[in-house]
């Protein structure tokens, strides 16, 4: 398995965020994590850590307009691999995230255990999506 050295966690929710930093940094101990609540907090982070193993993206934190900061990100920062972690996880979000570069798409119901794979997943090169929603054409 792949060990991340840098983690950027964006999203404004306190306790999602604190519940997912508690859950991953026990699996992920050699991690340094970064938080970002706003995008402008996040567009901050990248430039100094653009060596990033992985950033999680809430689609939702202010600033954010749809799918812009992941658009973005993969234009800027196309070496870092993006998951979406988000609330809305249709059919319909789910398949422009993929289509927008997303390396994975996790809703923010889904298990810790199975979050961790997510991740494991992403940071060995792989795609990762839920069991539930296969991926559609665009």
């Amino acid at each position: 398995m792949v060990s991340p050295d840098k983690i950027i966690i964006a999203d404004d929710h306190p306790l999602f965020r604190q519940a997912l930093l508690a859950t991953l940094t026990n699996k992920f101990t050699s991690a340094t994590w970064f938080e970002a609540q706003t995008i402008n907090e996040l567009e901050s982070l990248l430039p100094s850590n653009n060596d990033s193993d992985l950033l999680l993206l809430d689609l939702n934190i202010p600033g954010a307009r749809g799918f812009s900061t992941l658009i973005y990100v993969r234009k800027h920062f196309p070496q870092i691999p993006v998951v979406i972690i988000s609330a809305h996880d249709n059919q319909e979000t789910i398949n422009k995230a993929m289509a927008y570069g997303a390396a994975g798409f996790v809703p923010k119901s889904t298990p810790v255990d199975e979050i961790y794979s997510a991740i494991t997943a992403v940071l060995s090169g792989e795609i990762w999506l839920p069991a539930a929603f296969m991926l559609k054409p665009y």
